[in-house]
Parts: structure tokens; sequence; C-alpha cells
């Protein structure tokens, strides 16, 4: 079909169409007249490419929603809902501001609110898919201390230089079965695994009792051979190597430390709580 029609049929300017057409977006075939043909292919991606314009989408993250849609969109969805919160923030200091506060707590704010901003970014750029998504759920949290010293504005540099150096990839395969078994989960399971984690931390002991049944048969199955030949395997293993050896433990979480006092705190109790929990899963898997 001819570029009239598929305006017409998609609801588009002409302008539109021969813009996406440039920006390679669309790819019609070229007829010895001059004249373009679409094909009914050019047509659902036009129509395509006009929702994702009309929520605000860019044209490069249009490029990469087309190349992988489900995927991509999700990343897209979380890097919106971090820019709809920054943007809140700072509209509440400038709401502060009108209303008598300093330039100077405002600037310190404003300073914190960046350094939020810019580890979030990095952390989904550096971990993409589902856990770049998770991580920021669970980090940022921690990422609202105001930041006073220069040891914190140290950590901060530590943290952008790692996350900037690193990038967390996996197989396709194995990246493939996170989606589809993890991908559109990540609140629910940072909000389980953050309830679980507290209650552990409150009483390592107790929680082991009152999950006993759970644990010996999480135990038995990590012990068995469906487990060792399972993608679930493969995935713990390449986290466990990422975390042991690009970093992550001996720079990224310390740098976290340094920079939040909450993240800390958090940190130092897990620490306690899991030397107890472990100790406890030891006895369970002694007696089975």
């Amino acid at each position: 079909m001819l570029i009239n029609e598929v305006c017409r049929r998609a609801g588009v300017t002409k302008k539109a169409v021969e813009y996406y057409a440039l920006k390679g977006l669309i790819v019609p075939v070229s007829l010895q007249n001059g004249y373009r043909d679409f094909s009914e292919e050019d047509l659902k991606r036009i129509e395509k490419i006009s929702v994702y314009r009309g929520l605000g989408l860019s044209l490069s993250e249009i490029s990469s929603v087309l190349d992988r849609e489900s995927k991509n969109i999700k990343d897209i969805c979380r890097k919106n809902s971090l820019r709809l919160e920054i943007m809140s923030e700072k509209q509440e200091l400038l709401k502060a501001l009108s209303e008598g506060e300093s330039f100077e707590n405002v600037k310190a704010e404003l300073d914190r609110i960046y350094k939020k901003e810019s580890i979030m970014n990095r952390l989904a750029g550096s971990f993409p898919g589902f856990y770049g998504r998770y991580l920021c759920l669970h980090f940022g949290r921690y990422l609202n201390d105001t930041v006073k010293t220069e040891e914190q504005n140290r950590a901060f540099e530590e943290i952008i230089e790692f996350l900037d150096g690193c990038r967390f990839e996996l197989p396709s395969e194995l990246e493939e079965y996170v989606e589809e078994t993890l991908g559109g989960l990540e609140e629910k399971l940072a909000k389980t695994q953050n309830e679980n984690i507290s209650k552990v931390i409150e009483d390592p002991e107790k929680y082991v009792k009152n999950h006993r049944e759970e644990l010996e048969s999480y135990i038995s199955f990590k012990n068995s051979d469906e487990y060792r030949d399972s993608k679930a395997f493969l995935l713990e293993k390449a986290l466990r190597e990422f975390t042991q050896n690009k970093g992550y433990s001996e720079i990224f979480i310390p740098a976290m430390c340094r920079l939040s006092p909450s993240y800390r705190d958090y940190f130092e109790k897990l620490q306690k709580a899991n030397e107890k929990f472990e100790s406890a899963l030891s006895k369970i898997s002694k007696n089975k």
C-alpha cells in the first residue's frame, strides 16, 4: 500500500511516517517509480510506534521495544517510575522553597536526590532486566539519607565508578528463564523478601522454628539432582560468581554502607542474623 493509505489506516500524518522511515523504525520497499510500498507488517509497526509516542517514549526507547517488546517495556516502565519519583521529590522541594525553606537546605536535598537518581539509573543499566528493576527497589529505600560528610561523597564516587565499570549479563536462555518466571513480580518479591528478612533479623531462631517444614523442603530440593540439573541452579551459580569476583561484595556493598547510614544499620543487623540463621539451617541439614 502507498503512504496515503497507511496514514489513513494508522491515523497518523504523512510527516510522521516519513520521519519513522528516516529513523529506520520502518523499512518500506522502494518501487521503481520512486514510491514506497508499505506492507501490513509496516502498518502494524507504525500503529505501535504511534501508541508508544503517545505514551511519551523516545524514538530510541521505541526502537528497543520493537526489538524485544515485553522485556524492554518493563525496563522502560521502571525508568519512568523512577523519573516520576524523582520529579515528585523535586516538586516537594520547590514547594518547600515557596513556603520559606532556605536555599541551603534545598540545595542539600537536591544533592541527595541527584545522587539517588544517579545510582538508581546505573543499577538499572548495569543489571539489565529483572535484576536491575529488583535492585532499584531494594536499594532505593536506603538512598534517602542526606549526604553530609566527605566520606559519604567518596563512597558515592566509588559506587558510580563501580557501576559504570560493571555489567551483569546472563546467557540468553537464562535471561529468558528469569523474565518468564519472575518478570513483573519485582515489587511483590521485594516486599516479600523485605518482610522475611525483617523477621529473620528480629529473631532468627524463631523464624527457623516457625518455618521448619518449608526450610526442610527447601534444603532437600537444593541438595537434589533435580535442582543441580535446573536453570535455577545455573542462575544461582552465575549470581554467586558475579558477587564474589566482580567487586560487588568488596566494593559496592561497603561503599553503600558508608554512603547510607540506614543501609549500614540494615546490613550489620543482617550479617549478625545470617550467622544464627545459617547455624540453624546447618542443624536442620544434619538432622535430616
